[in-house]
């Protein structure tokens, strides 16, 4: 049985994406329309597999992609971030 905070996620999630999309409305965002792709491929194709996001920076990429699967059913595909870091310490020596 699925825990009362997964529950809850649940019910928020659809309202979410339903805010996003009426914020977002009328502007075309490649990356939303190119997860949503590989999203439902997966889904569709039943293809299995992890996320995986190399160069994260800011983490935005990530979290849609997090949130896109999730919201389509996907709560079996784990999600791991990697970034080096090596741009932040070039410019904290400048």
């Amino acid at each position: 049985m699925a825990s009362l905070t997964e529950r809850l996620k649940d019910l928020v999630r659809p309202f979410y994406w339903t805010l996003l999309d009426r914020l977002t409305a009328g502007a075309r965002d490649p990356l939303r329309e190119m997860l949503r792709a590989a999203m439902e491929f997966e889904r569709f194709n039943e293809v299995g597999g992890d996320y995986l996001e190399f160069g994260v920076m800011t983490g935005v990429t990530f979290a849609t992609a997090y949130h896109m699967a999730r919201s389509l059913g996907l709560s079996r595909m784990r999600f791991f971030a990697f970034d080096s870091f090596y741009g932040v310490i070039i410019r904290l020596r400048a």
